[in-house]
């Protein structure tokens, strides 16, 4: 799964979630900067969501606007 987030600048957080029944085991991101853009980022998040069905990424002090985070997670097909 893969899901894109348009960055304010402060702040680009988005997840990918896993399909229904199924488990996030593994996960991450990248980060794209608009053209001639430099980042100083200070909190970054790369981790599993709080229920373990999808990953999250996270970072603040994003310069300048219109950088993107592209967050994937890698699942398990758990289901019967």
């Amino acid at each position: 799964a893969t899901a894109i987030g348009a960055a304010d600048p402060e702040t680009i957080t988005t997840e990918a979630d896993c399909d229904p029944g199924d488990v996030v085991v593994g996960g991450g991101f990248t980060h794209a900067l608009t053209p001639g853009g430099h980042s100083t980022p200070q909190n970054i998040t790369n981790a599993p969501n709080a229920t373990g069905t999808g990953w999250v990424g996270l970072i603040q002090r994003i310069m300048p606007a219109g950088s993107t985070l592209t967050v994937w997670a890698r699942c398990a097909d758990v289901t019967p």
